[in-house]
């Protein structure tokens, strides 16, 4: 990939078709192609409709508004040509916007992490839950990067069980979930995670890849409120927190690697707690806590029929 100056590609197609020229003798820029200084104004297809993006784009916030029952946001990508029969739109993504009820106060007290298990700088999701027992984890200790394919079995086998049980469960692991590549993380397909209430994955040293955000299942996990949360460990907070306040991730493997297993499979483990955790996501900080105890400050208001609060 090169960086180019837009003077340098004013003879690629993309500038020719998007560029309006500033005329110095006149102090204004003019929608034509004309030798002079190019500006990115898009005006051909914001003023003069060369190409009906807009009417595109209205439709499609249409349909995700309505699909996903909020506003949204979406990516996308056109491959312009001369001739404009020819291009070719491209639907990238569709992601949720935080807005209106969805953003109700759920605030995160340096007092949640006095018991807290786990704190997360890089979380999506909005809302307070208290209804979750089950925990699935890839023990890291074990973990062996080959074996993840195997990895994702096992899991489906618990998570199928737990569907059955109509129990909501916590899924901790390392890398991406639901990769398509074996070697960045647990290439789980969304049927062997179908019953899961939360997420998270681990960013390690010994599995380098960029955190997914839940980008494989995003309609799913948006669509459900499923909150996912990112932890980068490091040398220091690997084998449990070294400091229960904000200033960087944690998760206390010291305090889960002493629950007694419910299953225990070759890599993966399932414990399941005597009460539930509670889980705080504010989708404006990106901030997450779980905690065993409810702490102060948290929110008093009564759970609806699957424990959570909204």
């Amino acid at each position: 990939m090169v960086k180019r100056d837009i003077q340098d590609a004013q003879s690629d197609l993309p500038v020719q078709l998007l560029s309006s020229t500033y005329i110095p003798d006149e102090d204004r820029i003019r929608d034509a192609n004309v030798p002079g200084v190019k500006v990115m104004s898009f005006s051909s297809l914001l003023k003069y409709n060369s190409y009906p993006i807009a009417s595109i784009l209205t439709e499609l916030l249409e349909l995700g508004r309505v699909g996903m029952g909020c506003e949204v946001e979406i990516e996308f990508a056109v491959d312009l040509k001369r001739n404009p029969e020819e291009s070719v739109f491209n639907f990238l993504q569709l992601r949720p916007m935080v807005t209106g009820g969805e953003r109700r106060d759920v605030e995160i007290y340096d007092d949640d992490l006095k018991d807290a298990f786990c704190y997360s700088k890089n979380a999506l999701g909005h809302g307070t839950y208290r209804n979750i027992t089950d925990i699935i984890y890839v023990d890291m200790g074990i973990f062996d990067a080959a074996f993840t394919k195997k990895i994702a079995n096992e899991i489906g086998v618990i998570n199928r069980k737990l569907l059955e049980e109509n129990r909501k469960y916590l899924l901790i692991g390392p890398g991406r979930w639901g990769s398509a590549d074996s070697w960045l993380g647990i290439p789980v397909q969304w049927s062997e995670i179908s019953g899961v209430g939360v997420i998270i994955e681990i960013c390690t040293d010994a599995l380098r890849a960029e955190p997914s955000q839940g980008s494989h299942f995003f309609q799913n996990i948006t669509s459900l409120g499923i909150p996912y949360l990112t932890i980068r460990e490091t040398a220091d907070n690997k084998d449990g927190f070294v400091t229960n306040s904000k200033e960087k991730d944690f998760f206390d493997w010291s305090w889960l690697l002493t629950q007694e297993k419910k299953w225990e499979g070759e890599f993966v483990s399932h414990v399941r707690l005597e009460e539930p955790f509670s889980i705080k996501c504010n989708g404006k900080t990106s901030e997450s806590v779980l905690h065993c105890h409810l702490a102060a400050g948290a929110s008093n208001d009564a759970p609806d029929d699957d424990g959570n609060i909204w």
